[in-house]
Order: structure tokens, then sequence, then C-alpha cells
């Protein structure tokens, strides 16, 4: 394994490397990022309770030019707009601690991009590390990523720094494809890490003649593979945890001629009015060292969640390996996959 951060102009005041979930939660508490909770995972408070659409820019250049639909949902960013932001990262992280973790996207050999995750928050690093697919010890050692993540929750731009990058706010993110980076900046919301990959994944994988899917999918007894699409909040992942299938994943996958992958390690389950007897295996998999809970309500002594508390957000989140889910296809392939007899769509209750 290289531990080198040079390559991309990091150059931090501490660099933690691979450092494993006991660790990097060791490290959050010490940082006073968050609570431990009563059943030992970790809560957060991420500033932003969602993502910030209007702050996601796309490098503007070549290789973009004429194969994005720019508009309001990809905004266009000038070359050098983008090298003064990611300028201001770098001389932001000289002073600061960085946790690294190498990963991949994708769970299929045949399209998984390795990644490499350079963040502030230690509680960050683990969320990567759940949402993200972990290499072996073996693939370790070889490890060579092709893209990078930068994500520093408190790197904020001044009113000057904004107007010369024509952000929206001071948050930030930005995909650069020609360099294979995403920068995230200013704001703290994980989800931002998960969807900015997700993109890079859309943009991708159909040149490769595969289809990417926001949906849950799993397989049943006899095989068959069945794929929920919808919304974010849409009763995907409640579906898809039918304790008579198995998980094949809760949000992210691919479709190729081989079969269904899932692109991610972990699950990102809503958390509002979760229940243990409705969704028990989420809500089991809420209840252990690992998971991050963001943005819900606990009592601030006995550290007790409550999920029918959405007085701070409706939007609380749980981030967990999919390993929690006691049902779960953990290599994160299905092939091949049987066809359904025909389409149809379902409403949850």
């Amino acid at each position: 394994m290289r531990q080198d951060l040079t390559g991309i102009g990091i150059i931090p005041d501490v660099a933690c490397w691979y450092w494993p979930t006991s660790k990097l939660i060791e490290a959050a508490i010490r940082n006073n990022e968050g609570k431990l909770l009563h059943h030992l995972a970790f809560g957060v408070r991420t500033g932003h309770t969602g993502r910030s659409p209007n702050d996601r820019f796309i490098r503007a250049d070549e290789l973009t030019h004429n194969s994005i639909s720019w508009g309001k949902i990809n905004q266009p960013m000038k070359k050098h707009r983008f090298d003064l932001l990611l300028e201001h990262a770098k001389q932001y992280v000289r002073a600061e601690a960085v946790c690294v973790q190498d990963v991949y996207c994708g769970a299929d050999h045949h399209y998984r991009i390795p990644l490499r995750f350079i963040g502030t928050h230690a509680w960050q690093a683990l969320f990567a590390r759940n949402m993200f697919i972990i290499p072996t010890q073996e693939e370790q050692e070889n490890f060579e990523y092709e893209w990078t993540i930068l994500a520093f929750p408190e790197a904020s731009v001044d009113s000057d720094m904004k107007e010369k990058c024509g952000l929206n706010s001071n948050d930030y993110i930005v995909l650069d494809f020609s360099r294979k980076i995403i920068l995230i900046g200013s704001t703290g919301y994980a989800g931002e890490i998960k969807k900015a990959m997700f993109t890079v994944m859309n943009y991708l994988l159909p040149e490769r003649s595969v289809l990417p899917m926001h949906s849950s999918v799993n397989v049943n007894k006899e095989g068959r593979v069945t794929v929920f699409f919808g919304l974010s909040g849409t009763g995907k992942t409640t579906l898809a945890l039918d304790p008579e299938c198995r998980l094949l994943g809760d949000d992210e996958h691919g479709w190729s001629e081989d079969g269904v992958f899932n692109m991610e390690g972990g699950c990102y389950a809503k958390t509002f009015r979760l229940s243990e007897k409705d969704e028990p295996l989420i809500y089991a998999a809420t209840q252990r060292h690992g998971t991050t809970i963001e943005n819900v309500a606990f009592d601030p002594l006995t550290r007790v969640i409550d999920y029918d508390d959405g007085s701070y957000t409706e939007n609380g989140r749980a981030s967990f390996s999919i390993d929690a889910i006691s049902n779960a296809i953990i290599e994160g392939c299905k092939w091949p996959p049987k066809p359904a007899h025909k389409w149809r769509s379902v409403t949850p209750k």
C-alpha cells in the first residue's frame, strides 16, 4: 500500500491511515464530533440536515462539455474556479488532521471503482467505511485508487471567494471528471459523499452498457431478483427487507449483462418513526457499534434515541455496513437475474 498524499497535493498536519471502526469512533469522541449513544452507535449533528443540490457543480471541460445535460441539476463550473476552490482546500488542510480510507464503489469486480477518501472528520471516515466496500488485506496491499473524495466540512469560504468561484452559498460539492476528484466543503451532511460517487457511476457505467439504478434490490428463495424504484423516503428499503428474501442492497445498484450488483457496502436508512415492530432488521442494525446516527433526537443524559421526535429534522439517517442486515447478500452481486413476468408498481401501506 502507498501512504502518500503528495500526488494530489494534499499536505495535512497529520494523516491517519486506514483506521478501523473502533479507532475512528475514539477519535470522533475525542474531537467532540458527536456522542456515543446508549446502544454504542455514534450520534452526530451534521449542521445541514440534507443534501444541497443548489451547491453541487461539475467542472466543465473538454471531457464533459458535450456529455452532460447542463442546467439547474448539473451546474457547470469553469476550470479556474475549481482550481481556486481546490487550492483553498489544500491550504485549509495544512493545519488539520485527515483520516484516509481506501475503498471500492461497486461490488462487481468488472465495474468497481477504487477510490480514496480523505476527510477531516473521523466520523465521516467511518461513514465511508460503512457505505463503500472495504478491500481485503491482499487488495489493500496492491490498492491503486482512481478517484479521490475530499470532504472538509469546516472548510468554508468568505464572501470574496464565494463570488470568485460563482458559488450560491458557502457550501460546495464539485465533481471533476478529468482529474477524478470530488471536493466537498463547508457541509457536514454525509449523504453528499455517497450521492457524489453515485453521480460518478451514473456518468461512467452507461458507457460500459451498465444501467445505474436508484433502487433497493432483494432476491427470493427461487433466485428471482426484484428491483424497487422510488424517491428517497418512499419505502424502497422497507419493501426490500422482506424476511422471506435476501437483501442485495438498499439504494444504489448497477445492472449489467451479467446481473445486478450493489454499488455500496452498506445502507443509509431513514430513521424517522423507525420501530422495532415494523422494521426489525433496520432497527437492529441501528443498535450496534459502528453505526452512525445522523440528526436524530436523543436524551442528553441517558443517550437513548427517540426516533419519533422529528423536531430537528424528519430526515434522520443511520449508516451501517451491509453485514448488519442478517439476511443480506454480503458479496453484493447476483448472477444472473431471473426476469419477472411483468413490471408492476407497488405502493407501501
